[in-house]
C-alpha cells in the first residue's frame, strides 16, 4: 500500500473536513480523501480492495461518531506482512485448480491449449499485463466473455497471439499494447485513445490493420 499526501501538511480528521471520497477506482485498490482545511488530497494506492473496503467503511463510521469495538477491526497477521504476489505463471491445464491472488499484476496462461475463458482473470483488478498466448480461444464457446478485459482498468498489455481468433469485439480505454501475432483476425473493432503499440503481423484483414494503426497515439519524441 502506498499513502501519497504533501508534506507539512495539518488538518483535522473529521466529516466537516472531508470535502470529497474518491472511491470510484475502489476495486483497483485506490482511494482518495480530499479536506477542506488544508485543500489537499490525500490518495492511497495498490491496496488489496477488500482491505481497502474495510478500511472505508470503518473511516466513514469513525466520523459519524459511531463506536468501533477491537473485535470490528481486522487482525493483524504475520502473513499480513509477507510480499503479495504480482507474477503468476499458470502451467497446468485444469484452470479449477488454480487460485488467482488479487493482488497479481502479471498472469501468464501460456501454451496449455485452453478452448474455454476463465471469468477469473478478469476480476483480477491490478492486473496490467495478460498473457493468453498460444491456447485455443478462438474455438471457445464462451469466448464472448473475452468482453470482460474491459473490467481491466490498470490492464497496459494484452497478448492473444496463436489463438486462432476470428472476432476481436471489446473495448479496454486502458490498453496501452496489443500483441496479435499470426491473429487471422476478420472482424475488428477496438476504441482507446490509450494505444501506443500493437504487434500484429500475418494479419487477414488489411482493414482491421488501418482501422487499429488510425488509433495509435505517437509517442513522444527522445531526442
Amino acid at each position: 500500500m502506498f499513502v501519497v499526501v504533501g508534506t507539512d501538511v495539518q488538518g483535522k480528521v473529521t466529516q466537516a473536513n472531508i470535502r470529497e471520497i474518491h472511491q470510484s477506482h475502489l476495486a483497483a485498490g485506490r482511494l482518495t480523501l480530499a479536506f477542506v482545511q488544508p485543500r489537499v488530497s490525500v490518495m492511497i494506492m495498490k491496496c488489496n480492495p477488500s482491505h481497502l473496503q474495510r478500511f472505508l467503511d470503518n473511516f466513514l463510521a469513525a466520523l459519524k461518531g459511531d463506536e468501533i469495538t477491537i473485535s470490528a477491526l481486522d487482525k493483524v497477521k504475520q502473513s499480513d506482512f509477507k510480499a503479495a504476489p504480482k507474477l503468476l505463471r499458470v502451467t497446468n491445464r485444469n484452470l479449477n485448480s488454480i487460485t488467482y491472488p488479487p493482488s497479481l499484476e502479471t498472469l501468464e496462461v501460456v501454451a496449455l491449449g485452453l478452448e474455454f475463458v476463465d471469468s477469473r482473470w478478469f476480476s483480477l483488478s491490478m492486473l496490467s499485463c495478460l498473457d493468453l498466448s498460444y491456447n485455443s480461444l478462438g474455438k471457445a464457446s464462451d469466448f464472448v466473455k473475452i468482453r470482460l478485459v474491459s473490467r481491466l482498468k490498470n490492464l497496459g498489455f494484452l497478448l492473444l497471439q496463436g489463438n486462432e481468433i476470428e472476432t476481436i469485439p471489446w473495448t479496454a480505454s486502458s490498453l496501452l499494447s496489443l500483441c496479435l501475432v499470426g491473429v487471422p483476425v476478420t472482424d475488428f473493432v477496438y476504441e482507446t485513445d490509450m494505444l501506443h503499440s500493437v504487434t500484429m503481423r500475418s494479419f487477414a484483414c488489411p482493414e482491421c490493420v488501418e482501422r487499429v494503426v488510425a488509433r495509435l497515439r505517437p509517442l513522444p519524441f527522445r531526442p
